[in-house]
């Protein structure tokens, strides 16, 4: 690990202990680690070349200088590379814990870098834990899932996914496509609902969407046959709403919206309107305002409706 390497690491490891994304320079210069490169005045020191590069910038703040990332797509990398080694070993427990107690700017994005890692390390098994879980730690989920459909077979990725389906891997599977169509990789989308359209059973209101969506990517004649399949959702769908149907009393109920707008029908003519806008909206407010008081919404007993009128125009 180079000097420069070091700061930036030991920043963002502060940070992350603190759950602040600025950290104070006295606090820098009493570190054991970084305290000397950050305490040198050299132009050639590791600290004074990152900031003149730009990596971090120094600003005042309530009368101390604090340091922070200038970028924070870098700060979460950083992050991510500290967080992984922190929970080197450990379960996806302690990554819970983090995004569910740790208040730092960015958790979750730095969350989300070291998970890429263990994408990229050829482990998803925290990754899965965590989109099983559901909540909170979903929001972590879905980049480092479109990263492992990037680096691993989608057969792969999809077996471990969908081992327990759940609404949560729906949703974050949904998620991570987006993201995928974002980045403008619509032949990985198209072979991803592909493999969606042959392996998900549409047995929920949530697979059911994602299954519609992938028929659009399949060849023509193979479509009737998949809608075919939506059939057994679609009856137990029609099933459940029915069960939620309320019966009215009276049929009429709607018509007493429509009658409070018969005043301003009797006053203003269909035919001739208005010709601006601004008298239009000056005039039905004044009806309405006038159909308010006479109804009796806005009522004072200290005053008549004339005086509440003139009240409210004022």
């Amino acid at each position: 690990m180079t000097n420069n390497h070091l700061i930036i690491y030991r920043l963002a490891e502060l940070m992350l202990d603190k759950q602040q994304h600025i950290i104070a320079l006295d606090d820098l210069f009493e570190d054991e680690q970084i305290g000397s490169f950050v305490r040198s005045i050299q132009i050639d020191s590791p600290y004074q070349q990152l900031i003149f590069e730009g990596a971090l910038t120094e600003t005042i703040k309530e009368e101390r200088v604090t340091v922070t990332f200038t970028v924070e797509g870098y700060f979460h990398y950083v992050l991510g590379e500290v967080i992984e080694k922190q929970t080197l070993d450990k379960g996806a427990e302690v990554l819970k814990k983090l995004l569910e107690k740790n208040q730092l700017r960015g958790i979750i994005e730095g969350v989300e870098q070291c998970l890429v890692r263990d994408v990229e390390k050829n482990d998803l098994s925290r990754l899965m834990w965590l989109i099983d879980e559901g909540g909170k730690v979903l929001e972590a989920s879905a980049y480092p899932l479109a990263q492992a459909f990037l680096i691993h077979p989608i057969e792969r990725v999809m077996d471990e996914l969908l081992a327990e389906a759940s609404d949560n891997d729906i949703e974050v599977l949904e998620k991570a496509i987006s993201k995928l169509l974002s980045a403008q990789l619509n032949d990985k989308v198209k072979n991803l609902y592909r493999y969606i359209n042959n392996v998900v059973k549409p047995i929920s209101i949530l697979e059911a969407k994602l299954y519609v969506r992938s028929i659009e990517h399949i060849p023509k004649a193979q479509r009737n046959e998949a809608l075919n399949k939506l059939t057994l959702i679609k009856i137990e769908h029609e099933l459940m709403t029915v069960k939620k149907i309320k019966i009215r009393q009276c049929k009429y109920l709607n018509n007493i919206v429509e009658q409070d707008h018969r005043n301003i029908k009797r006053l203003i003519s269909i035919d001739t309107g208005f010709k601006e806008f601004e008298s239009a909206q000056r005039n039905l407010a004044g009806i309405e305002v006038v159909n308010i008081i006479r109804k009796g919404q806005i009522a004072d007993s200290r005053k008549t409706t004339f005086k509440t009128f003139c009240s409210l125009a004022a």
